[in-house]
């Protein structure tokens, strides 16, 4: 008994230091526990605090509401699951920002930006968001100088904007409009200004200027250059034309002289008209037609219009520029009058404003080439003008011939003739008022001759 109640001491006594030994060991245990759950509570409520601020929830108070103390362990049930809700809400807004972000990425056009998934991760995610945030600032850089581009432009062409306006996303859309307005107008102008000056570009020999490309100026300075040409030749040729103005008032001058000189000499020969045919008679004698039956030879004095039937001339210069012709017959012109075995040189005088037929040797016959217009007779040559030839004929050339055609003739005497009938009315009054000056003038002879008669009758009578 004895044995066996040593060997039972001896048992208890070893389970009593076992005992201590493992309360020794459970306590040292128990304290690392207690710390860490500490901790641990610590860490759960610094995270549910980090993750509450500025997210608007309130997770970390209810878990202080909660103490997750160790001493308080049966509570956690009912709230620890909610800290994985917390955790669900911050990642789902999480992965939103990051889609977020990429959308503005996309919208904005931002080419190279990072795709979503390096903005969900916690290492990518600082050179992700710089990487946009960067786009973004040269995006809105670039925005800007746009906005101030198109606000000058706006301003340019009378449409009032400002950058703050465009940037205004109610403002912006009006001056935009009217911007897309005015420069269609501005470009509908621009198109007509380019046909107009594309015309008057035709009209004066230039070639047509392209306003829409960059050499515009060039192309538009060529059309001045050559507007600017014309011009000067259409003053030039004014100055010409004033000073054949002057020529031919002073021309007008000297056949207004020559016309009096002419009505003048006209008188003469009517005046001596009876001598002429007395003459006349005279020639025909001394021509051997004795027969006084046989017609009266006609004899044509200086300047009779029908002389015009035996002249023929040359052309003898061509004026292209101002299309008139200069022909070797003038005031010094003659032709020979054939009176019987006689010829009898006549003067010529070339009657202004008359038509001459223009004709070209061609061997056996005559072309007809067109007329011209007597406009100056000189000396020895006259300038006339070329009249519009009938179409599919040659134009005058030097060297065709000249004449007057029956018809021009017959033309000049009916219009001589008209000139004379008023002289001749004059005349003819004048006669008629000079006819009783005539009868006094006899009646006074007759009273006279009587007188005389009576005195030589008187003086008979006292001679007896």
């Amino acid at each position: 008994m004895g044995t066996v109640n040593k060997i039972v001491s001896i048992a208890i006594l070893v389970l009593t230091l076992g005992a201590a030994v493992m309360a020794f060991l459970l306590g040292k245990k128990r304290e690392v526990l207690v710390s860490g759950w500490d901790k641990m509570a610590t860490s759960i409520n610094q995270t549910a605090a980090s993750l509450d601020s500025g997210s608007a929830t309130k997770y970390a108070q209810e878990l202080q509401k909660t103490n997750l103390a160790h001493t308080n362990f049966e509570n956690l049930d009912k709230m620890l699951p909610k800290l994985p809700l917390q955790a669900k809400a911050v990642i789902a807004q999480r992965d939103a920002m990051a889609l977020a972000m990429k959308d503005i990425a996309t919208t904005l056009e931002l080419e190279g930006a990072v795709e979503a998934d390096a903005l969900k991760s916690v290492s990518s995610y600082d050179g992700g968001k710089t990487q946009i945030v960067d786009l973004v600032k040269k995006s809105q850089e670039r925005n800007n100088k746009v906005m101030e581009g198109l606000a000058a432009s706006c301003n340019k062409v009378g449409v009032k904007a400002s950058v703050a306006d465009l940037k205004d996303f109610t403002k912006c859309q009006e001056p935009i409009t009217k911007f897309g307005v005015q420069v269609t107008k501005i470009m509908t102008r621009v198109k007509s200004y380019e046909n107009h000056i594309g015309e008057l570009a035709s009209a004066i020999g230039a070639s047509s200027p392209s306003l829409g490309g960059d050499d515009f100026e060039t192309s538009l300075k060529d059309t001045v250059s050559a507007a600017s040409t014309l011009m000067n030749n259409f003053e030039q040729t004014k100055k010409d034309l004033a000073n054949e103005k002057d020529r031919t008032k002073t021309t007008e001058v000297k056949l207004e002289e020559r016309e009096q000189k002419i009505v003048s000499l006209e008188k003469t020969i009517n005046s001596k008209g009876e001598e002429i045919d007395g003459l006349k008679k005279q020639v025909a004698q001394l021509s051997g037609s004795g027969d006084s039956n046989k017609e009266t030879i006609t004899i044509l004095e200086d300047g009779d219009p029908r002389l015009l039937k035996y002249i023929k001339g040359k052309v003898v210069e061509m004026n292209d520029k101002w299309d008139f012709v200069v022909i070797d017959l003038g005031k010094q012109s003659k032709v020979k009058q054939k009176i019987g075995k006689r010829e009898i040189d006549n003067l010529v005088m070339l009657p202004s404003n008359s038509e001459m037929v223009v004709a070209r040797d061609l061997g056996a016959d005559n072309q007809f080439v067109g007329k011209i217009k007597i406009t100056k007779v000189y000396d020895n040559c006259a300038i006339a003008n070329v009249l519009p030839s009938p179409k599919g004929q040659s134009a005058v050339q030097v060297g065709d011939t000249v004449f007057f055609s029956e018809d021009s003739i017959n033309d000049i005497l009916k219009s001589r003739e008209v000139k004379k009938a008023p002289e001749k009315k004059a005349e003819a009054k004048t006669e008629e008022a000079a006819e009783p000056e005539a009868k006094k003038d006899e009646e006074k002879a007759e009273e006279k001759a009587e007188e005389k008669k009576d005195e030589e009758k008187t003086e008979d009578s006292s001679a007896e």
